[in-house]
């Protein structure tokens, strides 16, 4: 998901990526705990029926949904912020490890969607300038990224205020 924020007077815009969530935390947490509370359940009757090696395997089930569920929610947490201003390109990322800062000169960057090699493959978006280039937007898909695309190009190839994106506060692209 593609947010963006511009402000005339000021020339600059940012550009939110983020992954597309489709269960808060809270719900994961829901649908952790009632997915438990079954499989317990039906472990615990096999159980007293004399099965009782099942309690283990239930457990371990649990705790692989557990460790699958707080992985899909560590992942939910990852985000690229794209700063422009009038001199500058500011690219902010944080996808699990240690947050990343990139930083360019407006003027000389260039944005730039590589097509993909093979149809199993995604276009590439990479901001590029003296040698150097940072790709963004990896985890969108094909649309959002050649929509963010457009919007950057859009805003670094033009200088003061982000051209057709005159909004406050963030917006869906």
């Amino acid at each position: 998901m593609v947010t963006s924020e511009c402000e005339q007077d000021r020339a600059t815009c940012r550009f939110l990526i983020q992954p597309n969530q489709s269960l808060t935390s809270f719900g994961m947490g829901i649908f952790f705990a009632g997915t438990a509370a079954v499989s317990i359940t039906i472990a615990t009757g096999f159980a007293l029926a004399g099965a009782w090696p099942i309690l283990p395997f239930a457990g371990m089930e649990m705790l692989l949904l557990g460790l699958a569920l707080q992985m899909c929610t560590r992942k939910a947490r990852r985000f690229e912020l794209i700063a422009i201003d009038e001199d500058r390109i500011e690219i902010r990322r944080h996808a699990g490890g240690p947050r990343e800062s990139f930083s360019f000169q407006r003027y000389w960057a260039q944005v730039t969607l590589v097509p993909p090699m093979n149809r199993s493959q995604a276009s590439r978006l990479l901001i590029r300038s003296h040698g150097r280039s940072v790709e963004v937007g990896s985890w969108l898909d094909e649309q959002e990224r050649r929509e963010l695309a457009s919007g950057l190009l859009q805003t670094i190839g033009h200088s003061g205020a982000c051209k057709g994106h005159h909004r406050t506060g963030f917006s869906k692209l």
